[in-house]
């Protein structure tokens, strides 16, 4: 089976700890592929750029994602490099397809709770619009349906800034599955750390 997708994974997609989540995170260790552990998602995409591939599956609770922006001469512009607009950065957007795969799409994309776009409108919305360099977009609900053969490489992230508040009192639980996890990534969200865990 061709092995096509990066895979990027960041912890805020679930609100608890569940049997469930341990299991998909287990399952994804488990492959025999490339994987690295951030702090914050952004700083995945040096690792996502080097893993060329033709589809980046992003399980977040936030798209990541936006419009890019235009000078006065219509040139494009990315967006400031940061968690919300990581994706406009992958190198290889303009030849890939870019899922996001949310919780519920009512919540994280209707109501906007994870959109990254300026305005959260149709006029932005980069899913619907050709304003952002990828190929292809689409949004999926689930983690069923992600087939785990054809992932060529795996980013974890930990975005303690928005991680769930049931999550974050249940961070051992995670660390028994992933023990790169750091302590004071949770007591000192805010601190920069640029490390960039193997696992």
């Amino acid at each position: 089976m061709k092995k096509d997708t990066v895979l990027s994974i960041d912890l805020d997609y679930w609100r608890i700890v569940t049997p469930n989540m341990l299991s998909f995170l287990r399952k994804c260790l488990a492959l025999n592929v490339p994987k690295v552990l951030t702090k914050f998602h952004h700083q995945l995409l040096p690792f996502v750029n080097k893993h060329r591939s033709s589809i980046l599956i992003n399980i977040d609770y936030h798209a990541d994602f936006c419009e890019d922006d235009r000078n006065k001469h219509n040139r494009i512009i990315l967006p400031e490099l940061n968690c919300g607009t990581w994706v406009n950065h992958v190198k290889w957007r303009k030849q890939g397809t870019f899922i996001w795969v949310c919780p519920n799409k009512k919540d994280c994309y209707e109501q906007g709770e994870g959109r990254c776009d300026s305005s959260r409108d149709h006029e932005t919305d980069p899913f619907v619009n050709d304003n952002n360099g990828w190929h292809r977009r689409e949004i999926r609900v689930g983690l069923k349906g992600i087939d785990l053969q054809r992932v060529k490489a795996i980013g974890f992230a930990l975005s303690p800034d928005y991680i769930w508040t049931r999550v974050r009192r249940n961070y051992d639980q995670i660390q028994n599955v992933m023990p790169q996890l750091q302590d004071e990534w949770i007591e000192n969200e805010h601190q920069e750390d640029e490390r960039v865990f193997k696992v």
